[in-house]
């Protein structure tokens, strides 16, 4: 078992939290520079899409492979 002092810990939940604030400034400097985004609609509709795509494909692999 790896026991951590708890300095250890919070460094690393400091660096986790100013990576995560580097990226979301990334994002919305992106945005501002007129980057498309996608709603939470259209991402649930893409992941739906692409595992039926998926699905299909592993099943048609299946019926063929004889």
């Amino acid at each position: 078992m790896n026991i951590r002092s708890s300095a250890a810990i919070c460094q690393n939940y400091r660096e986790n939290m100013l990576q995560l604030r580097k990226e979301l400034l990334a994002v919305e400097e992106d945005r501002l520079h007129g980057s498309k985004g996608y709603s939470v609609d259209e991402v649930a509709a893409r992941m739906r899409h692409a595992i039926w795509e998926a699905v299909t494909h592993e099943t048609a692999v299946k019926t063929t492979a004889f």
